[in-house]
């Protein structure tokens, strides 16, 4: 290990003791389809709880009622991460989300991906988690959401969701301890 990579692993842990981690975990996944019931295909995150959702789940009628759009708030600063242009990355668990992470957009247009087009680690049921960036108060927080989509790629299903409440500092996805808490190996 190198003094530059020695200095970054001390920079990540000393802004993770700085997390405060506000997260919501369903007793059952929230599963989205892609129905003309909206009731089943409607699902919007409030990662603040400021009344303004900064990620929604959406079935939108002019496109094929059989799938379930991810969208971000047109008129807002929100950004996903994303690979080969609109293309939503699935991370694993505990992968850190912070400035240096690569790939980072805001779509104007609010519209991400379609259930059918998020990308192939996401299906077959395998759990991944989406990365998102919001500002609070012109600043910008880091959060993540866990979901998975089945193979026939028809529906999105939401598990939990969550962000550090700390502005600028990073998450690790899944978290849900401050990182005080984290048990050390």
């Amino acid at each position: 290990m190198n003094l530059y990579q020695s200095i970054f692993i001390l920079l990540v842990v000393n802004s993770l003791a700085f997390s405060a981690v506000h997260y919501t975990t369903f007793d059952e996944p929230i599963i989205l389809t892609g129905s003309q019931d909206q009731d089943l295909a409607d699902f919007f995150i409030d990662f603040d709880n400021n009344g303004d959702p900064e990620l929604m789940f959406e079935q939108v009628s002019r496109f094929d009622p059989n799938h379930v759009d991810l969208y971000s708030d047109p008129g807002s600063d929100t950004e996903i991460l994303v690979e080969d242009g609109n293309k939503v990355l699935s991370l694993n668990e505990s992968t850190l989300v912070s400035m240096f992470s690569r790939g980072w957009k805001n779509n104007s247009a609010g519209f991400f991906s379609q259930a059918n087009k998020l990308d192939r680690h996401f299906t077959d049921d395998i759990r991944g988690y989406i990365a998102i960036r919001f500002p609070v108060n012109e600043r910008v927080h880091y959060g993540w959401v866990e979901v998975s989509v089945p193979s026939d790629r028809s529906q999105i299903r939401i598990y939990s969701y969550g962000y550090n409440t700390v502005p600028g500092m990073p998450v690790l996805t899944g978290q849900t301890l401050e990182f005080s808490e984290l048990p050390i190996e």
